[in-house]
């Protein structure tokens, strides 16, 4: 603990990889957290020059910190728990650093309501906790955005950018679930990327509006990232 004061870290997170369970939905929501989740967080390390949140998978940090902060009845009741602390870890001036280390997490097995309410679910965390960047997802569509010039704009010109919108998308795809997270399976799955990623435009739409959550069977309403019992 000595020499982790010294350096100044204040809590350390890790990069995950979803483990699906049976079923197209599952795989679904894998693919999403490998192909647009991970790399969001990759890139957003790299523009903001460091990290200053924390990812639920794995938090380790000092127990002065968190003292500092309030403790943990200081985040109990919002929603992005892990995010809240690590930001007001990286408030106190302590560095939050991504581990080299990508661990995984077993989704379960989804049908279609279950998924879409989990997705529902992030895409309104995502929006209370980080709402310029949420709204900023909208020029990350590559595939829906080429589609649409396709559709709205037919000719040569118009199918090379969609060819070359598809290939940039599947090479990042790939290159994020076999460089960064060192999942190889996760390539048998990548046939299903088109659909994903239509779907992601349908669930950040919805989650533009409205802040009704379900949590474990419970109905909130989110009130400025906290979780307020409907």
């Amino acid at each position: 603990m000595t020499e982790l004061s010294r350096t100044g870290l204040g809590l350390v997170t890790c990069l995950y990889r979803g483990i699906p369970g049976a079923g197209l939905w599952s795989k679904l929501e894998a693919l999403g957290i490998s192909t647009d989740f991970m790399p969001g967080v990759v890139a957003a390390q790299q523009i903001e020059r460091g990290m200053r949140f924390g990812l639920g998978s794995t938090l380790a940090f000092r127990r002065g910190d968190l003292e500092k902060i309030g403790g943990f009845a200081a985040i109990t009741d919002y929603l992005a728990d892990d995010y809240e602390l690590g930001r007001r870890i990286a408030q106190l001036g302590s560095r939050v650093e991504l581990s080299s280390q990508v661990v995984a997490t077993h989704l379960p097995a989804y049908d279609f309501r279950g998924f879409f309410s989990h997705q529902l679910r992030w895409a309104r965390t995502v929006r209370a906790s980080r709402p310029g960047g949420y709204f900023g997802l909208l020029l990350t569509f590559t595939l829906p955005w080429a589609l649409a010039v396709l559709l709205i704009c037919p000719g040569i010109t118009a199918t090379f950018l969609f060819a070359v919108a598809v290939i940039a998308r599947f090479v990042m795809a790939g290159a994020s679930t076999t460089i960064l997270l060192g999942d190889r399976k996760a390539l048998r799955w990548l046939w299903l990327l088109p659909v994903r990623d239509l779907l992601a435009v349908v669930i950040w739409f919805a989650g533009c509006f409205g802040r009704q959550i379900i949590w474990r069977g419970e109905r909130f309403t989110l009130e400025r990232g906290k979780l307020i019992p409907s």
